[in-house]
């Protein structure tokens, strides 16, 4: 399979690279092949029901390596309810 990213793409996977989190591009697609299942997973059980803990949980895991670029949470919330 050939992949052909584009410049902003290639930015992310670069920037995950030098982060130190992930040693080559082929992980950097891994880890973003695996969260794009849990979200499909999510999507496609609508019927399924979450104890507060496991969402709870669920949100950690997909955070992890994640940064907002110096805004807070908090500010996220504020500009959703904007919305």
């Amino acid at each position: 399979m050939g992949i052909d990213p584009t410049p902003e793409q290639q930015r992310v996977v670069d920037l995950a690279i030098q982060s130190g989190a992930f040693q080559d591009s082929d992980e950097v697609i891994a880890a973003a092949l695996s969260l794009l299942a849990e979200e499909l997973a999510t999507v496609c059980a609508p019927s399924r029901t979450m104890t507060p803990s496991k969402a709870v949980d669920n949100v950690r895991e997909l955070r992890k390596g994640v940064t907002l670029g110096g805004l807070s949470i908090k500010d996220l919330i504020n500009e959703g309810r904007k919305r």
